[in-house]
């Protein structure tokens, strides 16, 4: 009997030790992600006349907000070629727009097929390139602190009707990983 007790005093401590080590290694691993929040990359995309292509960032941080800084970020948006070149709009300009976006504010940068798209083709085909910069240029980045809260969008609007037909929030970043051999 008292070889039982033992036993069963013992796989409970065993089985508190066990739930212990995982709660702590849960808590270590949110933790840790809550320091990586890549910016949604986007693929190449195209769009035909009668089409608006539109980059949207928003920064939802807000003073409610424990898990994002309050301070404003900054972003930089353009669309780009197939070979990576920024379009050029009608006047030769880069399309591209930088803005310091404040907490709950948005900002767009579009392109429209109309103007853009040339008369001896179908479509353009371009891809949306969203930047967020951290808030003090000349300060280097802390791998402490999590990044700005601004988050892209890309839709694609009928320019006749408004509507959106495609809206995507792009993908995140895979961080590159190496093979067991180290190749």
């Amino acid at each position: 009997m008292r070889n039982s007790n033992m036993r069963i005093q013992a796989t409970a401590v065993v089985a508190c030790l066990l739930v212990g080590a995982l709660c702590v290694s849960i808590h270590v691993r949110a933790q840790d992600q809550s320091h990586f929040v890549p910016v949604p990359q986007f693929g190449i995309l195209g769009i035909t006349r009668g089409q608006t292509a539109r980059i949207n960032v928003v920064n939802v941080s807000s003073p409610d907000n424990p898990f994002f800084p309050p301070d404003p970020c900054r972003v930089t948006m353009s669309f780009v070629d197939a070979d990576g070149n920024v379009l050029l709009n009608n006047a030769g300009h880069p399309v591209r727009r930088e803005v310091t976006l404040e907490p709950g504010h948005a900002a767009f940068l579009q392109i429209n097929g109309d103007t853009l798209v040339p008369r001896d083709q179908l479509r353009l085909t371009f891809r949306p390139v969203v930047t967020v910069m951290p808030s003090d240029p000349n300060s280097p980045p802390d791998p402490n602190i999590p990044p700005d809260p601004c988050f892209p969008t890309l839709e694609v609007i009928s320019n006749t009707t408004g509507h959106t037909s495609l809206l995507s929030n792009g993908i995140a970043p895979i961080p590159a990983q190496t093979s067991a051999t180290g190749q």
